[in-house]
């Protein structure tokens, strides 16, 4: 991943409680102490481009003095995910072509963990691509998919180590074979093997840099509403079994009458920022100024 230690922000939670709004205002609240501040848009209903009322596309978009916003294409991602998938086997697996096969490859666009998969990518080539960022501010997913994308790194490492060992079992096999015919061994340059090692280093890196918490930091949040409290608990006993925690709560849409206690109580953590309802729609460069200024 990155040489140099670039704080990454997820900020989740259930959907309608503004997330994408708090995003925006957060980071023209951290303007005067990050240079760069970075605003991914992973989300696919991309509220990023109606909240700065302005077009958006995959090349950074200045917004603000010292805010991009980058609008990644999540369909762009998944058939990128694809693409690379199909060369991945056709490279490895030379007789798929040689018997016809290859063209039975179009069924992974209907396998599992797609979305997911190409979700990594664009999270990867984010925090790869744009070296100058001095802080990531990630505008998350629905929360089912944010889940599995947290949980995905470790996961393919435990599936890669199991497909390792029975790779090795294969070679083990085709070595007895090669010294009664050729008397060497097959496995120390074995293409598939190397390209196993090679995935699961890619996917150990992003598991570190996700649960480094010198780095990353969850965010979640949250409406002062039974329901949003509710699942917001959900969401922080989730995110426990998967080794990771939320490290601050944002309360968004509160009143000056409103008594929040009850919210952490129930969540146990801080209120780092209350969101208060806007006078004004939280949409354009001029309101989201007034809206941060009050923090």
């Amino acid at each position: 991943m990155k040489a140099r230690s670039v704080p990454h922000i997820f900020l989740m939670g259930k959907g309608g409680v503004g997330k994408s709004t708090v995003t925006a205002l957060l980071s023209l609240a951290l303007q005067s102490i990050y240079k760069r501040i970075y605003i991914i848009s992973l989300d696919p209903a991309h509220n990023q481009a109606d909240i700065w009322q302005s077009p958006l596309s995959q090349k950074p978009k200045k917004v603000a003095s010292g805010v991009w916003v980058v609008q990644m294409d999540m369909e762009q991602w998944t058939d990128h995910y694809l693409k690379q998938t199909r060369q991945h086997i056709k490279a490895q697996y030379n007789y798929l072509t040689a018997f016809n096969l290859d063209k039975h490859l179009n069924v992974m666009q209907y396998a599992p963990g797609l979305h997911e998969y190409a979700l990594m990518l664009a999270f990867e080539h984010a925090s790869k691509t744009f070296g100058d960022a001095d802080l990531f501010l990630f505008d998350m997913p629905p929360t089912a998919l944010t889940m599995r994308f947290f949980n995905l790194p470790q996961l393919s490492v435990l599936w890669l180590d199991k497909l390792m060992q029975l790779r090795q079992q294969i070679l083990q096999k085709k070595e007895v074979i090669s010294r009664i015919q050729w008397g060497k061994k097959e496995w120390e340059n074995d293409k598939i093997m190397n390209a196993l090692r090679e995935q699961k280093n890619t996917y150990q890196s992003i598991d570190g840099l996700l649960h480094d918490t010198n780095t990353s930091k969850i965010m979640l949040v949250v409406n002062p509403d039974l329901l949003s409290v509710s699942e917001s608990v959900d969401i922080k006993n989730k995110l426990v079994q998967l080794n990771l925690s939320i490290k601050g709560v944002l309360l968004n849409k509160t009143t000056s009458t409103q008594d929040t206690a009850f919210i952490q109580d129930k969540l146990s953590d801080k209120i780092l920022i209350h969101f208060p309802i806007a006078a004004n729609a939280p949409i354009g460069i001029n309101n989201l100024n007034l809206l941060a200024n009050n923090f």
